[in-house]
């Protein structure tokens, strides 16, 4: 009874400091170069190397330990602990000095010596299991303690040396290798875009990191039979193409015709491959879709199935346009492009626009990395309509008709949603590949 007052009294004291989480970031088969990461719920951004440490520095919380010893020039958090914590030490004098950590019976279970300046030190801790620690540090004039409650799920506990803006981590016993470390100041539930580089190749994921972790990007050369490459993005566990398919030719090789009489083929918007060919990519009729031969290899054109899992997961995730589940258009539309439509008038007056209309406010779109541009469509009479103010996307699936998923500024009314329909095989719309 006396150990669970003694438990109790540590979390209801005073407070600690901000939560604090370390993001690293690498490639599945490709070294990361440049990774380019913004707060998409307050715009700010920075640029890091790849191989750089995103510290994201949270706001102060009252739900740890009122110890003492912070006044003395040491602070630990996040404390309680569950990953990771950061001890923040500000010596009283230059030297060297040891950190300890020891356990509640007073067995030593982690420990590092370190050469402190006059400026702040931090050290990293992670690992442990459940219980209380003790910290100690020792200079050659001072000593400092402070008391630590993990919350883990087990392993060694390990000290890693933060210091003027570098983490050293040991790597082997024949060297360190050190990275830069940039802080971005973070509330948690914030939503970040990491958009990673690496020559030609670029991938995006979001994200709304709650501890700290590594971002694993997937950086795969995606190339079409014109050389054209294309950048991915990451949504939930599918990976599509970044950008609208523009080949001339099939995977195999073969040129696409440009007919347009029920035979597979393809069409720049307005005939004009100069204008329309960047960003918005080719239009396709269903004929050349049900090859099965246009994307690239490893990729295919996504199944209605496909399209409505995208769907599920932009809506149970919370990228509806402030918090309406299914109005996820913006988070699917590209930030340039989108025009406002044209006024619609009823009984004299202008009919609102919703505030989830992809071209009111084109800033706040693409939360989600898709990119989707207004690329209007061809109709089976060969007429071009609605670029700038419709994005329509064939799909796979189908018989005599195929599935098309298309988000929309044209509407005044109703939902601003990713809409599925059916659509005539001799009709020309945009193409999304998806990766096997």
């Amino acid at each position: 009874m006396k150990a669970l007052f003694f438990v109790l009294a540590i979390f209801v004291v005073l407070k600690t400091n901000a939560q604090d989480y370390l993001i690293n970031f690498t490639g599945t088969k490709i070294s990361v170069d440049i990774v380019q990461v913004k707060n998409l719920t307050t715009g700010d951004s920075l640029i890091l190397k790849g191989s750089d440490i995103l510290n994201l520095k949270g706001p102060s919380i009252t739900t740890g330990i009122n110890d003492n010893h912070i006044k003395s020039g040491m602070i630990i958090y996040p404390n309680p602990m569950t990953e990771s914590s950061t001890i923040e030490i500000n010596p009283p004098s230059a030297g060297d000095a040891i950190i300890s950590v020891f356990d509640i019976s007073g067995r030593q279970i982690a420990q590092i010596k370190s050469s402190f300046n006059n400026s702040t030190q931090k050290f990293q801790l992670t690992g442990s299991g459940k219980g209380l620690f003790i910290v100690k540090v020792s200079g050659g004039d001072y000593h400092m303690s402070g008391k630590l409650i993990c919350n883990g799920s087990g392993g060694l506990m390990n000290i890693e040396k933060i210091s003027g803006n570098q983490i050293t981590k040991q790597r082997d016993s024949k060297g360190l290798e050190e990275s830069r470390i940039t802080e971005m100041e973070y509330v948690p539930g914030d939503r970040l875009k990491f958009t990673a580089t690496s020559g030609n190749y670029s991938t995006i994921m979001t994200d709304i990191p709650d501890k700290t972790k590594t971002i694993v990007f997937d950086l795969i050369p995606v190339m079409d039979e014109d050389a054209n490459n294309y950048h991915t993005v990451t949504i939930g566990n599918q990976t599509w193409m970044e950008e609208n398919l523009r080949t001339t030719k099939y995977n195999d090789g073969n040129n696409i015709s440009m007919r347009w009489d029920s035979v597979p083929a393809y069409s720049w918007y307005d005939n004009s491959k100069e204008t329309f060919k960047d960003p918005y990519g080719a239009l396709y009729n269903g004929f050349a879709v049900s090859t099965g031969n246009l994307c690239p290899t490893g990729w295919h054109v996504a199944t209605a199935d496909e399209w409505r899992s995208l769907e599920d997961y932009l809506t149970v995730n919370d990228y509806g346009y402030k918090g309406i589940l299914d109005d996820i258009a913006k988070s699917l539309a590209s930030k340039t492009g989108w025009n406002l439509p044209t006024l619609i008038y009823s009984h004299g007056y202008p009919l609102p626009m919703p505030s989830g209309g992809v071209g009111k406010n084109p800033k706040d779109n693409n939360s989600s990395g898709f990119n989707g541009f207004a690329a209007g469509l061809k109709d089976p009479n060969g007429s071009f309509y609605d670029i700038g103010y419709d994005a329509h996307w064939w799909s796979s699936t189908g018989t005599s008709t195929l599935w098309d998923f298309n988000i929309q500024n044209g509407e005044y009314s109703g939902s601003c949603n990713l809409i599925g329909g059916s659509d005539y095989r001799n009709t020309g719309l945009s193409v999304r590949c998806i990766k096997n």
